[in-house]
């Protein structure tokens, strides 16, 4: 007789419970491994989690990306994160992970469909982008992929957009290929932009440039871009080396369906970043590539177009450097191999077209203009320099001042022949400064050796007149006639012609229109002890001294007694500082003490009167803030008062000490008259409020 198994049925019971309970767990680790917390317990995946959750994807689970929405893919998917699992109890995990995440993924109902991406949006600064050309046909003979733009290249940083990808599709150059030629173009991505921009010390906007006369951006853009994106073979051994893959290193198209298309690697894995923006200037050399056209480069034209190389002068750029212009910006037209051009070569020279195609038809002839000026500036200096180098073979070497005298005029010869190789238009301010420097150097020898220095021609550039032969005749600047320095009003067209002054006397060349200038270099020509022309500046000073020209008409007004017999400067000594304890010195050379003690007094019943009328004026003008406009005397009492505060302050500039007698009646005259002004408006101001009430 067979044995029976008896099974209880409480076994039944935990079985099922057993089961259910097993069952449920095994849905509960389903769901729990879908989650991003899940995702974040192991220690590799912190970085890339919290990158996550500080992203725009941030809402979106991360199997909702990393899991493609095929049910087979999905389970494949599903069997390599067990794996991973595995891997991770094992310690068997590689510390770099890596991710695959498929377009439908991205492009799933609900996500980034692809009616969302249809139409063009705006990246970042203004670059205009489309997906529908990147994902739909090929680009440069390649499938991209989602991720090939949007990557993790850099830990902290989740399905960013990788503008070095970007850079590395639109600007990798074919081998062979020379100058700047992206994708498409520069207006494929930017706009124009349309406002004003200062750059340097000018305000140019690029729609004259780029909008009306279509210059290319690359003429003056030409060093945005920098590396040429090679990819190393070295970089493949990274990942492989079998001998079967690594010899189809050559085969780009297999390179990329196979790198780029069905897998996703990083661009930069294999290539050498490209780099695209406006960079700053470089602190030495030119960095750009100078040789498409010329095969040794010109150290001389290159450093004086950067503004460098000369002795005592600071280093000055050229406006065209700043802007960021090459040689090719300017030299455009072929010359030279008449015979046999394939043979014998050709060289790129400057043309005037470019200075009119930027730049407007008023800049046409200019570049001549330079030339011409410089011939001449040259020929100047050159006559200096020789008749300097007679003046020192005559001069004995043991004078105390004969190596310092040689340096100054090794210094200027060093200056002018820079500018001779360097070709002084390459930078005109900054050659017209060398110039300067060498003719003062050379000054400077002949003062050495006790010799008066031969002057220059009156009409020659080097004294300073070479703004105005160089660029604002050609400019059509006009030169104005005042100008206000410091607040008071300045002479600038009598200081250019009458007194033969240059523009660099008083304006640096380096910085345009830039005052270099100081006060005190002003006094050294205005208070010069053989200047004897005080009323050319000091006209108030000298109008009341004299009794001409008052703001007040005083019939019996009189000059002072010493007008026509004492000039200024025989009371101011320009070498002291001019107050009256100074002045008070020259008085005594000619009056006694009891003289200047009267001076004294007189200065001060000038200075109360003054004081008076200055509290005066306030409560005046308040009285006329308060007065009734529609008063019939308004206008005539407002028009009093302007005219006694504008004698009030012609006395205060002009010294009232240089004529006390005028200065007390005139003084006088305006307290009464604001008195009266104030008596009449505060009568006004009484009317109108009793007619209120």
């Amino acid at each position: 007789m067979g044995v029976h198994l008896h099974i209880h049925p409480k076994f039944y019971i935990l079985f099922a419970i057993l089961s259910g309970g097993f069952l449920t767990l095994l849905v509960g680790l389903f769901f729990y491994s879908t989650s991003p917390s899940f995702c974040n317990s192991c220690h590799i995946m912190k970085p890339y989690y919290e990158a996550w959750k500080t992203s725009k994807h941030s809402h979106v689970a991360c199997v909702q990306c990393h899991t493609p929405p095929q049910a087979e893919a999905a389970l494949w998917t599903k069997f390599q994160s067990i794996n991973h699992v595995v891997q991770l109890i094992t310690k068997k995990y590689s510390p770099k992970p890596y991710a695959q995440i498929e377009d439908a993924s991205c492009l799933r109902s609900n996500c980034h469909s692809t009616n969302i991406l249809a139409g063009k949006l705006t990246f970042k600064k203004g670059v205009r982008f489309d997906h529908k050309f990147h994902l739909g046909d090929l680009r440069r003979g390649k499938q991209l992929r989602c991720t090939s733009c949007h990557a993790q290249i850099v830990v902290g940083t989740h399905i960013e957009v990788t503008e070095s990808t970007c850079y590395l599709c639109h600007f990798k150059q074919a081998e062979g290929q020379v100058g700047l030629l992206p994708l498409g173009n520069c207006l494929t991505c930017h706009e124009i932009p349309q406002k004003d921009i200062k750059f340097q010390g000018f305000t140019f906007n690029h729609l004259d440039f780029a909008g009306a006369r279509h210059v290319p951006c690359e003429k003056c853009h030409r060093d945005v871009i920098q590396g040429n994106g090679y990819a190393p073979r070295e970089r493949c051994y990274t990942c492989h080396n079998q001998p079967e893959r690594l010899d189809k290193y050559n085969n780009i198209t297999y390179m990329h369906e196979t790198h780029v298309t069905k897998r996703k690697v990083d661009c930069n894995r294999c290539h050498e970043e490209i780099k695209h923006g406006l960079k700053n200037m470089p602190a030495r050399f030119m960095e750009y590539n100078c040789e498409v056209c010329h095969k040794a480069i010109h150290n001389g034209p290159r450093e004086m177009f950067m503004g460098q190389g000369g002795r005592k002068v600071s280093s000055n750029p050229s406006h065209m450097f700043t802007a960021r212009l090459d040689c090719l910006a300017c030299h455009v037209q072929p010359k030279g191999a008449e015979l046999d051009p394939g043979r014998d070569g050709w060289t790129l020279t400057a043309s005037e077209k470019t200075c009119v195609n930027c730049h407007g038809d008023k800049y046409r002839g200019m570049l001549k203009d330079w030339k011409d000026t410089f011939d001449l500036m040259l020929r100047d200096i050159n006559q200096k320099l020789n008749l300097a180098w007679q003046a020192l073979e005559k001069q004995d070497s043991a004078h105390s001042h004969y190596g310092e005298a040689k340096k100054l005029y090794e210094d200027a010869k060093y200056n002018i022949n820079f500018i001779k190789i360097g070709k002084g238009v390459h930078n005109p301010f900054y050659a017209a400064e060398l110039i300067q420097v060498a003719d003062r150097d050379i000054n400077q020898l002949f003062r050495l050796l006790k010799q008066s220095p031969p002057a220059l021609p009156p009409e020659s550039p080097i004294r300073g007149g070479y703004c105005a032969q160089l660029c604002h005749a050609k400019a059509q600047v006009q030169l104005p006639t005042i100008v206000f320095l410091a607040g008071d009003k300045f002479p600038h067209a009598r200081h250019a012609f009458e007194f033969n002054l240059g523009c660099t006397s008083c304006h640096s060349a380096e910085k345009h229109k830039e005052i270099k200038i100081t006060k005190k270099d002003c006094m050294a020509c205005h208070h010069h002890p053989d200047n004897n022309q005080c009323s050319r500046c000091h006209q108030k000073q000298f109008a009341f001294y004299m009794a001409q020209k008052l703001p007040l008409e005083f019939p019996t007004a009189k000059a002072n007694r010493k007008a026509g017999k004492v000039e200024c400067v025989q009371c101011h000594d320009l070498s002291k500082s001019q107050n009256l304890e100074n002045i008070s010195l020259a008085c005594g050379q000619c009056h006694d003490q009891s003289y200047i003690d009267l001076l004294k007094v007189l200065r001060g019943e000038i200075q109360e009167s003054q004081k008076k009328i200055a509290d005066l004026i306030p409560k005046v003008e308040k009285r006329l803030n308060f007065a009734p406009r529609s008063d019939p005397q308004f206008k005539e009492m407002t028009k009093l008062f302007e005219q006694t505060k504008k004698a009030y302050e012609f006395v205060l500039k002009a010294k009232g000490i240089h004529n006390a007698e005028l200065a007390q009646e005139i003084l006088e005259k305006i307290q009464k008259d604001l008195q009266e002004v104030a008596t009449y408006l505060d009568a006004a101001i009484k009317k109108e409020r009793k007619k209120e009430s």
